[in-house]
């Protein structure tokens, strides 16, 4: 009612009587004084309640155009960060979890938008650095947590029966999910056991609940592992930036796409942008990513002058807000870490300047971004500069299924379970070239792949994978069908977040292995999401359904320039870049789909003549040895 009337402080005095009732002998000075987060009671309602004292203070702001209540409604937004930091430690439960995070996610925003109001004013370092504080717990927190829990099982000494009892209330907990959603919405003969499996799937919780108790009582190794989620700072990230590298990180405004904020850092400087989107922008980049993604624009619509200009005109549009507003440093290698629709967009695709009217089409021509940038991605600045762990392992292991059904002629693309006519040269180029291991045809099985994962520093797999945008965790890639197998020829998302896969590079190299459902705060929840989950650092994957033959060229010379010591992602580009050239299919959809999301890791390969020379020097001298020792009785 106060605030109806325009009185703030009034409004913002009752709100703290509210405050008082979550803090224990917190009695308020005055409107500035905020209770001290050791006393408070960290419930979503008392985090509500900050985020609207906040929020009046802001308004308060707009009102009186006194500073003083920005820096107030600033100092509520952190005092609720913290309390989104000890709320992340108190639920685990995977719901909660996901709530808090989309209650996480308004509390940045607005702090976000706060900081840049004060950052703009003052240009204090401590805005900046609240600013990037507030992104990085933005992006891919529960991604970051969950992976700070495998680690934790990894490094604690913790004995072995524990952990496997962990695993296997895990695994049961997935089987039983996936009992129900399917006999939700699948199997409607199944609906009597429901009730049965929703009663088994609470017990297995409690008995993974008290596990994790005892873990977190008797291990605070292990306890400070799974619960320091603390993001790295500004400053720890420009240490760890390499030269001539630049990061790019995004934050989209939910409502109505009305304003992209962007933190700009490397080695020497570091600055924050709001770009103001014009009106509907957001129809304009769903567009252009439908354009570029779509096999039948592609093979139909490609070679078309309108198709061509359409092109030029939204890339350059996208191009000028995203990239040409934002202080970026010629010939920078750049690191993009999204935001919300932004996930879906290959930077790689947009344009450094404008393009003359022309009626010729020409789409090598053309100036794109990756001509003068090497770009990779990343979910977060924490998660890059996480150790990039070095495997113990040297195989290189290749998968290529075959699949039953004839292949279609008019779209060779890896979607719908059709036959694939380029994946097996794919896989047998790559053995000729760094000597890996392949699998192809029916020996490409679900249960090959999980003995080998473990052991592998590179995997690659040439293969189908869909996506299910309702269910996540029911996505997947699909294998060859081995009916001897207690496995369903299918690797679900849902099995790889049981997994530990610490390959130093996966490169998926089948269809939307980078797409599914955008969830607020965490990014796409896809194939790759579950895969860096399992421990997978650098992955490439795909935006949209690859076109086979192109696939292949691509990931031939990708590993070619891997071979030659090419960083993953300067070798993608390179693949790219010498794709264009020497193609006659340039429409974008055909080299643009594969992108790299990690480090810019330089891979070394086993010297297999090396190997062997020395192998056989080994025999020489043995055999020397043998003749020195007892003449020529050998």
């Amino acid at each position: 009612a106060y605030e109806e009337l325009g009185d703030y402080s009034a409004s913002i005095e009752a709100n703290q009587k509210v405050l008082a009732f979550y803090a224990s002998g917190y009695e308020a000075k005055n409107i500035y004084d905020l209770p001290d987060l050791s006393d408070y009671q960290m419930h979503s309602l008392a985090l509500e309640m900050l985020f609207l004292q906040a929020a009046k203070f802001d308004a308060y702001y707009e009102q009186s155009g006194d500073q003083k209540n920005l820096v107030a409604a600033a100092d509520a937004y952190a005092l609720a960060a913290k309390g989104i930091d000890e709320m992340q430690q108190i639920y685990q439960n995977e719901s909660k979890a996901i709530f808090q995070s989309s209650l996480g996610r308004a509390i940045y925003a607005w702090g976000i938008e706060n900081t840049f109001k004060l950052y703009e004013q003052t240009q204090k370092k401590t805005y900046l650095n609240r600013a990037f504080n507030y992104l990085e717990k933005s992006h891919a927190s529960l991604l970051y947590g969950a992976i700070q829990d495998q680690e934790a099982q990894t490094l604690a000494t913790i004995p072995s029966t524990l952990l496997e009892k962990e695993d296997q209330l895990k695994t049961q907990i997935a089987q039983l999910k996936r009992q129900i959603y399917e006999a939700e919405s699948v199997d409607s003969s199944a609906t009597d056991s429901l009730a049965q499996w929703r009663f088994d799937l609470l017990n297995r919780k409690d008995e993974l609940r008290q596990i994790v108790e005892v873990l977190e009582a008797d291990f605070p190794l292990y306890h400070d592992l799974k619960y320091n989620l603390t993001v790295a700072s500004l400053d720890e990230v420009q240490s760890q930036i390499p030269e001539n590298t630049s990061i790019i990180e995004y934050f989209v405004e939910d409502s109505d796409f009305r304003a992209v904020y962007a933190l700009v850092v490397n080695q020497e400087n570091s600055s924050f942008h709001r770009i103001e989107m014009p009106t509907q922008i957001e129809d304009t980049l769903k567009a252009f990513i439908e354009l570029i993604k779509s096999p039948e624009t592609a093979e139909t619509k490609g070679a078309d002058l309108a198709t061509f200009q359409q092109y030029i005109r939204q890339a350059q549009q996208l191009s000028a807000l995203l990239i040409d507003s934002l202080p970026l440093k010629k010939n920078h290698d750049l690191v993009i870490i999204p935001d919300g629709i932004l996930h879906y967009l290959p930077f790689e695709n947009l344009l450094t300047q404008k393009v003359a009217s022309t009626s010729v089409v020409n789409y090598a021509s053309l100036p794109y971004l990756v001509k003068n940038h090497t770009i990779r991605y990343a979910y977060s600045a924490t998660l890059l500069f996480k150790e990039q762990p070095t495997s113990k392992h040297q195989a290189i292991v290749a998968f290529a299924p075959s699949y039953e059904k004839n292949n279609n002629q008019y779209l060779a693309t890896r979607s719908g379970f059709t036959a694939l006519a380029h994946t097996t040269d794919e896989v047998l180029k790559i053995q000729e070239l760094v000597g890996a291991q392949v699998f192809t045809g029916l020996d490409a099985t679900e249960a090959q792949f999980k003995q080998q994962s473990g052991q592998s520093k590179i995997l690659h797999l040439a293969m189908h994978a869909f996506t299910n945008k309702k269910a996540p965790s029911y996505s997947g890639l699909v294998f060859a069908d081995d009916k001897s197998s207690t496995e369903d020829n299918t690797l679900h998302a849902y099995e790889l977040y049981g997994m530990d896969i610490a390959a130093e590079l996966l490169v998926l190299s089948a269809c939307n292995t980078g797409s599914g459902k955008l969830a607020k705060g965490e990014g796409v929840m896809s194939l790759a999401r579950a895969f860096r989950h399992a421990g997978c650092p650098n992955i490439v994957m795909s935006l949209w359904q690859a076109d086979d033959a192109a696939t292949a060229v691509i990931m031939q010379d990708f590993y070619k320039n891997l071979k030659n010591g090419n960083g993953t992602a300067n070798a993608l580009r390179q693949a790219k870049l010498n794709y264009l050239e020497s193609s006659p299919k340039t429409f974008p959809h055909y080299w643009g789909a594969f992108v790299l999301m990690g480090a810019d890791k330089s891979i070394g390969f086993a010297n297999q003549s090396i190997y062997w020379w020395a192998l056989g020097g080994l025999l020489i001298l043995f055999v020397i040895g043998k003749l020195l020792k007892g003449g020529h009785n050998l």
